[in-house]
């Protein structure tokens, strides 16, 4: 019975800790902000679900979504003071699969040097190439005036 009980307890623990660790860095920020996250309307839920980001948004809903930026500069201009956050590099990858391409010729009729017609088979070729992996970097960049989001891009 002790050992059923034991068994039963370690399943459960094993299940608690995996279902931890399947959180993504989104939902733990999620998790950890649950008074902010519901005081937002549905569609800004979606949005920060999705790590998406809105007109409108406080510096607080966007940490929520993207997290803390890289880099603050405080910055001025025409329309005055502004924040611009900064997020890091991020990696979008887009990998080709790779296949095999094929050439085929057909053969041609030539006249060689003696006059004689003669006939050039056509040939057929087949090559490989490998999977290629596509980096490009993409950087994030979000504007806020009088603590909230105008612009991000």
């Amino acid at each position: 019975m002790k050992t059923k009980i034991r068994a039963a307890i370690l399943i459960i623990a094993t299940l608690a800790v995996t279902g931890l660790t399947g959180c993504t860095a989104l939902d733990m920020r999620i998790l950890k902000n649950q008074q902010l996250f519901g005081k937002c309307s549905p569609a800004d839920q979606i949005a920060i679900r999705q790590g998406d980001i809105a007109i409108g948004f406080t510096p607080d809903m966007v940490k929520v979504a993207l997290g803390e930026p890289d880099q603050i500069s405080h910055l001025t201009d025409k329309g005055g003071p502004y924040d611009l956050w900064h997020y890091p590099l991020v990696p979008e990858t887009t990998t080709l699969s790779g296949g095999y391409y094929a050439t085929f010729k057909l053969g041609s009729y030539y006249m060689d040097y003696g006059g004689r017609i003669r006939f050039s088979p056509g040939y057929w070729s087949q090559e490989s190439y490998p999977d290629q992996t596509i980096y490009n970097q993409q950087r994030s960049h979000v504007i806020f005036r009088n603590g909230h989001v105008t612009n991000f891009y």
